[in-house]
């Protein structure tokens, strides 16, 4: 997963699962949320049946 800076467009970091996502976004069957307070990320694969939190230390600067 590519993060991009919201205001220049340009590249920031990469997050990576632990497990290859099966398809993140076009058939619908995984989930990618960010915790209430925005310090958490989290990748939810049904297919896989797999999840992954990254917290703040994960992010990059």
């Amino acid at each position: 997963m590519t993060l991009y800076d919201s205001a220049s467009g340009r590249t920031v970091g990469t997050l990576q699962p632990e497990a290859q996502p099966s398809s993140l976004f076009f058939n619908g069957p995984s989930l990618l949320r960010w915790s209430p307070d925005g310090s958490r990320l989290l990748i939810y694969d049904r297919n896989l049946g797999t999840i992954t939190i990254w917290g703040r230390d994960a992010f990059p600067v």
